[in-house]
């Protein structure tokens, strides 16, 4: 065998055992372009370009993907947030939405559903409301999507001001529909 035959074998199985190591550790394989989050047990796609931003899930989001600048004058940074609730008991995909939609008609001073609906995530049952929101700032547009597994309650808020929510509408449906239990 030449000699860079059997380099060439050595690299091939060096990287083979690599991947081994990866693929066994637990982690399993990490798909490039995602944000995972092992604690809360999910994962979701970042858009290309935008910035990842955890928080403690209280006062932030568990994860903010935020939308770069548009120019100087862009004021408003569109994002996609996922919060994660805790359950004493397991709490069904009806009663986290009831709950949702009535915490947020409750917290800002102007609230207007326009559409609500099921939808499946990932072979996840999971509802979604489209909602317009008044701030001081002024108007946003938010689509909201809430999924349940067993204690823990799931919603992604994709957030942009309204006079712009049709340009990352389709961004917020891809983010959305990458999210995973893992």
């Amino acid at each position: 065998m030449k000699s860079s035959t059997r380099n060439r074998a050595a690299i091939i199985l060096s990287i083979s055992m690599s991947l081994l190591v990866v693929m066994c550790s637990g982690e399993g394989y990490r798909e490039t372009g995602r944000y995972y989050n092992k604690d809360m047990k999910f994962s979701i796609k970042i858009p290309e370009g935008w910035e990842v931003k955890e928080g403690d899930g209280i006062e932030v989001s568990m994860v903010e993907l935020v939308s770069p600048w548009e120019n100087d004058e862009d004021t408003f940074s569109e994002y996609i947030g996922v919060d994660v609730e805790h359950y004493a008991e397991k709490i069904t995909l009806g009663e986290l939405f009831d709950a949702m939609r009535q915490e947020q008609s409750q917290e800002f001073p102007y609230f207007e559903e326009h559409e609500r609906g099921d939808v499946n995530i990932n072979g996840e049952d999971a509802k979604y409301i489209l909602f317009d929101i008044g701030m001081e700032e002024g108007y946003n547009k938010v689509i909201c999507y809430t999924l349940v597994k067993g204690k823990k309650g799931y919603l992604i808020s994709c957030v942009a001001e309204a006079s712009k929510f049709d340009e990352y509408f389709e961004i917020f449906q891809e983010t959305a529909s990458s999210f995973r239990l893992e």
